[in-house]
This record gives C-alpha cells, structure tokens and sequence, in this order.
C-alpha cells in the first residue's frame, strides 16, 4: 500500500509511506526557497515520488489533514460558507460579548461559552472552507483522497516516530479544526482520544500573541521570545499574564481568560501591548514562559498517570525550555518530542495513521533525520566553477575542517542527505568554537540574525555527562535538539559560546552511527583541543530556509561573507572571481549587483 500525505498549512510538505514504512519526506520550503511556505507543496510531490521510486499511478491513495468528512459531502457545501469565515472572530466576539454581561449563573455562561466556541469555531468556518480548496486542487492526481483530523496526524507522526509501543500523547499549536490540543493514549498502534482543548482556548494565540506584541512574527519567532525570556524578570508582568490563559483540572483542558477581557482569539491584542507599553520587552517574555511552562506542567502533571512515557508534537514543543520543565515532572518517565513537530511534521503523521487505520503498525524509533536531497561532488565542483570560486579537494575533508575550527575559524558545511525537520544536525549547517563568549554578537550579525539568539552546541556522546547534568538515562532526548540541558560546570568553563544565560544548552549529541562525518569531525577537534563540543547552527542566512542544494549553499556563503564553505569534499574559500561570479548569479536572480548591471 503506497500513501502520498500532502500538508498544505505553514511549513507545508509531503511524504511518501510504502507498506507503513516512511520512504521519502520533504518540505516545500527547502526547494522552492520560500521560508514556511502555504499551500500545495507541487515540487515536494514530485521530489518524494522521485526519491522513492514511484509515478503518481504507483500511488493509491493521497492523504491531507482537515476537518474529517466524506468527500462526496463536499460538492455540498454552502456557499455562503466562505462569507461566513470571514465574519468568524467578529461574529463570536460579538455573541460572546452578549453572554459574557448576561444575567447567567457563572457556569451557564461557561456552557454557552463552549456553544458559541462550536459554532465559530475553526470547524464550520476558515479551516473547513480552506480544506475544501485543498481537497479539490489534490483531486488534479485523480487518486482517492482521505482526510485526518490535524492534531491526530500531530499524535499519529510522534507516536510512530518514538518506538514505544504504549505512551501518553499530548499535542498543543495555536488551532486544528476545532480543538488547539488533545491528550490520547497510545498502545499497540491504536490512538484513543480521551480530552481536548478548544481552539479559542489555545496555547499556541496566546504565545503568537506575546510574538506579535514583542514586535516578531507569530508562527515563525517565537523562538525570540524564548530566548529573551531568559533576560528579564517575570514578576511585574504576571499578575497580568496569568488571568491570560490557565488550566482547568475540572474540564482537563486549558481555558482563556475571556471573562476577564483580556484574551482575544487572535494574535492582535490591545491589553499585550499596552502590556508591552508599561514593562521591558524580556520582562513580559520572561513572564509569558512562566505561564507557558506552569500551564503546561500542571496539565501534565493531572492528566497523566505516574511513571508514564509522554510523547508530545505542536508547535507549543517547539519550545526547548518547556520540554525540559516536563522530562523534570515526577510523574515523566522519560518524553519522546517528534523532531519535525509543527505543522511541518503533518504529512508524515497522516500518512501513518491513515496506514494504521488499514492495517497494523507498530512504533518504531525513527533512526535517522538526514531524508532530503543529497549531491554528488561532480555536482557540487561543477556549482562551484560556475560561481567562480576558488577551491580545492580533500580527501579527508573532516580532519581539514577540524584544524580549521581549531584555528578558530567559521566553517559552512554541507554535506550528504538534508535534514528533515527545523534543525539543521551536521549536513547542512555552520560549525565554530565553543570558547568564543562574543560569538552570539559577531556571528549572528554576520548572518542577519537578532543578537540575543542563542546558539547550540553539537557533542560527542560519549562525553555527554561531563557537559549536562541528568542525561544519563535520557540521552535520546538529545539527539535531535528538541530540549534543552542544565550544564555542567565544567561545559559552562570550556564553552560559555553555547552555554545560555539561564546556564542551560540545547544540545545534539552524536554517535558514530548517527552521523559519521561530524562525528568524526568533533572527534578529531576534541583531539586537538580537549574540547568534545562545537557550535552548530542552522546553514541559513536570517529569514531563509536552510539551504537545500550546493546552489543555494554557495548563494548564502556569499551573502554571508564568512571565509569557508566545506561542500562536500570541497573546501570553498572566500577568494573568487568577482565578474565571472556575478555574470553567473545574475542569470539566477542572485547577487546585489544584478539590477545595477542590466
């Protein structure tokens, strides 16, 4: 049985399932360079189906993410629907206004509350409407379609991702259909939906809120608030802060604080800036995580039982700092967070429940995220002369890139198989010393990066407990960078350029068998210096994807104006030719000097 999963929302992508095993998964922004990309992801398609060996008539059915109803339902729909989602948050505001300075009894207004949640909710308004667009543009490839509800696919791609056959499913993002979380235990392949938050109550509008009001993006920086939050002190803007959103241990799920007027379904919100108005930037983020990890924790700590394995997936684990405070709680025997947990990670979870649906599945521990493209060094020389630099081959390119970080210089590495997923693990990213504590200005100004982003290290597994404190038996969790680490002192003294103000570090810990390369290169860096960790960020410049292609890694190694690029086993060196280099990037669209030049 061979799947296609299409996921259509940010970050959009697809996967390709044959027999319940994942074959091929890609998302759309890698390949068309356009940073979390909405809407059918054409070329990942075509790509997955490439790299697995298929034609669209190999396929039997496609499966998306979207509120569950049977296709033939569609060509039924209202028209007047799409008129009405328009009108959705201000037709609830507007009913919910009503209710709210009603003469109800407090919980005949919670009651009317969740009525008026269910029939504005994202359901019967935007997310029906736009799953109906994205079914009719699937029906193009003329196979079956089938939909799955979006926080099942979330549950269904971490669950089979973790190996653990019986585990606790939480997943939380700003909205699915109609719920923004769900909480589902797992056991023998099967997933059963036990609560649910609604999407007005969300997690994921109240953290994109304190995004927006920060002066980010929602959806796309809220990592900057994270990591502003370890500056500031929360204690100014929690009495606020926390009538925001909270947990019911009554109903099991989180509620907002729209009794007290301050919380609005959306990311716009006048109380967060005039919030924002009276009280430093990191102190209201500072705040904002206090609530996040509270919220959360007393979540986890009531619903799920004691010495549980606990999977989560949303956006909300994005979260590294939130992760931690969970794998801390007594009840947590050890957590599993799904490496491509936001809505980029949708397709494959889809792909997988729909296969489980049909026939059984296990869970199997997912061995490895290096899934994307990969290039040969004909192909990789023959980019490099036609960008015009210089370079020379090595054939032990790691020893090379080792005595140059001991030397400390910057190296751009690409190599082998992309990454899967939001972090880039050694094929696609940018190596340096971890001693240099000036490194977060220098680097982040160099790659067009807001100063205070910390960066993360890249370490020797082997020497793991002599850098994190309580990895003994959890040492999983790290391989992936999905939650941070108290250090130890000894990591705090060798390598302050990783560790964050809050003394914590968001580390990948490699094998040998996990990525052969760098783990050669950080054994023989720790040779050379005594030190077993390096930087690695993502291989990007600010507001682009991570690079994909030799192409696309030589473009930003010019933007970036750092001295090495190792591609392959080529090193690149910053010396070039500059008219043969522009000639070739303006017929690509690159370069700042091609307007000038026609």
């Amino acid at each position: 049985m061979i799947i296609l999963g299409v996921s259509y929302l940010a970050d959009a992508g697809a996967c390709v399932v044959k027999d319940g095993v994942l074959k091929s998964v890609i998302n759309e922004e890698r390949l068309n360079r356009i940073k979390l990309f909405y809407g059918i992801p054409e070329m990942s398609i075509k790509w997955c189906l490439k790299d697995a060996g298929l034609k669209m008539e190999d396929v039997d059915v496609i499966v998306t993410q979207g509120y569950c109803s049977d296709e033939p339902r569609i060509e039924f729909i209202d028209h007047g629907l799409k008129n009405e989602a328009g009108r959705r948050e201000e037709a609830f505001e507007y009913v919910y206004d009503k209710i709210r300075h009603s003469r109800l009894s407090p919980k005949d207004k919670r009651q009317k509350i969740d009525e008026v949640k269910m029939r504005y909710g994202h359901e019967n308004t935007v997310m029906f409407s736009r799953n109906i667009t994205i079914v009719r543009q699937l029906r193009k490839f003329k196979k079956p379609i089938k939909v799955v509800e979006h926080h099942i696919s979330h549950a269904a791609g971490a669950y089979f991702a973790s190996g653990w056959n019986s585990a606790y499913v939480i997943t939380s993002d700003g909205w699915g259909e109609v719920e923004s979380n769900i909480f589902c235990r797992a056991r023998d392949g099967k997933l059963e939906k036990i609560y649910y938050s609604h999407s007005f109550d969300s997690l994921g509008y109240f953290y994109g809120g304190i995004t927006r009001a920060l002066g980010f993006t929602p959806k796309r920086h809220e990592g900057k608030v994270l990591s502003l939050a370890a500056c500031g002190r929360p204690q100014k803007a929690m009495p606020w802060m926390k009538k925001m959103i909270y947990y019911n241990p009554k109903e099991k799920r989180f509620e907002a604080g729209f009794e007290s007027g301050i919380y609005t379904a959306k990311f716009e919100n006048a109380v967060l800036e005039r919030l924002v108005k009276r009280h430093k930037k990191e102190d209201v983020a500072a705040a904002a995580q206090k609530v996040l990890e509270k919220t959360v924790c007393e979540y986890v700590e009531d619903v799920v039982p004691a010495n549980s394995k606990l999977v989560v997936a949303g956006g909300i684990f994005a979260n590294v700092r939130l992760n931690q405070k969970i794998s801390e709680l007594p009840n947590i025997r050890d957590i599993f967070v799904y490496p491509q947990m936001t809505d980029g990670g949708l397709a494959a979870g889809s792909a997988l429940y729909l296969y489980s649906r049909q026939k059984k599945l296990r869970s199997v521990a997912i061995d490895s995220l290096y899934k994307g493209p990969a290039f040969d060094n004909a192909s990789v020389l023959k980019e490099i002369k036609r960008f015009g630099y210089a370079h020379r081959y090595h054939e032990d390119i790691e020893k090379k890139i080792a005595e140059l970080l001991t030397q400390n210089n910057v190296v751009m590495r690409f190599t082998g198989r992309m990454e899967y997923g939001p972090r880039a693990l050694g094929n696609r990213s940018i190596l340096f010393t971890t001693m240099d504590r000036t490194v977060n200005g220098w680097l982040n100004a160099a790659l067009g990066r807001s100063k205070f982003m910390p960066f993360a290290p890249v370490t020797l597994k082997e020497k793991a407990q002599d850098c994190y404190k309580n990895i003994r038996n959890c040492w999983r969790r790290a391989l992936y960078m999905t939650i941070t680490f108290d250090c130890t002192d000894w990591m705090k003294k060798i390598s302050p350029g990783v560790v964050h103000i809050d003394g914590t570090a968001r580390p990948q810990l490699v094998t040998k068998d996990s990525n052969p390369s760098l783990y050669k290169i950080l054994k023989h860096y720790y040779r050379l210096s005594g030190i077993p960790s390096l930087i690695n960020t993502s291989f990007n410049m600010h507001e682009e994807p991570i690079v994909c292609s030799p192409q696309d890694a030589l473009h930003a190694f010019h933007e970036s104006k750092l001295k090495y690029l190792a591609i392959e086993n080529y090193l690149v060196s910053l010396e070039r030719d500059d008219i043969l280099f522009q000639a070739n990037n303006c017929k690509k669209g690159y370069g700042q000097d091609c307007k000038a030049r026609e």
